[in-house]
């Protein structure tokens, strides 16, 4: 399932014309629970992992809009990226297809998973 914040037309708005979803794409769909005055949230799940795939890789279109999008994170994978967002050798962290990836601060890009302890990780070749 995949977190979307604003509606299909607000999104179609700002992709690509290959990566706008139709609702044929979506295999369901709902609006999560809000919170005080805010936008409720969409959470769906697409039919198609290419079409979800190709509607992620272009997110980046949505900078500077009220849009975004997010992949629904379980919550051991949430906190796995949280901590690796943290460590102090790491540049910057990411979430692609179920793996949590690390850039550390030498460019090098490291894999994650729930079960690794990060310093392990980051201190292999």
């Amino acid at each position: 399932m995949y977190l979307i914040a604003g509606r299909s037309k607000t999104l179609n708005d700002h992709l690509p014309a290959g990566a706008m979803i139709e609702p044929d794409h979506i295999e369901i769909a709902h609006r999560l629970p809000g919170r005080d005055g805010k936008p409720r949230q969409i959470i769906a799940k697409f039919f198609d992992r290419l079409v979800k795939d190709k509607v992620m890789s272009n997110k980046r279109h949505l900078k500077g809009t009220n849009v975004r999008i997010y992949h629904d994170l379980s919550p051991r994978n949430r906190v796995l990226l949280k901590e690796v967002k943290q460590h102090n050798d790491i540049d910057q962290a990411w979430y692609n297809n179920m793996k949590v990836y690390g850039k550390l601060k030498s460019g090098t890009i490291k894999v994650f998973s729930i079960n690794d302890n990060i310093d392990s990780v980051i201190a292999r070749s």
